[in-house]
């Protein structure tokens, strides 16, 4: 499946993107983990304050929306 990671400022917003990401998995579980990992950039460069992802394979439907409560994640 092909998806797009939407960086919103206002999650609230959905023409808020900032910035986006695409990428291709087979789980949603999956993307979601790698839209977490781009977070920290996305945060601190465009001030993003959630992300949306969509399913391309599906006209871009809206398969999830997060909003960020926590700091950014570290990634080891």
């Amino acid at each position: 499946m092909h998806y797009r990671v939407e960086f919103l400022r206002e999650p609230a917003e959905e023409a808020s993107v900032c910035h986006a990401r695409s990428l291709r998995a087979d789980d949603i579980t999956v993307v979601a983990m790698q839209a977490m990992a781009w977070s920290g950039r996305a945060r601190s460069i465009f001030g993003a304050g959630g992300f949306q992802i969509r399913d391309l394979d599906q006209n871009g439907r809206i398969v999830a929306l997060e909003e960020f409560d926590e700091p950014s994640p570290s990634i080891h």
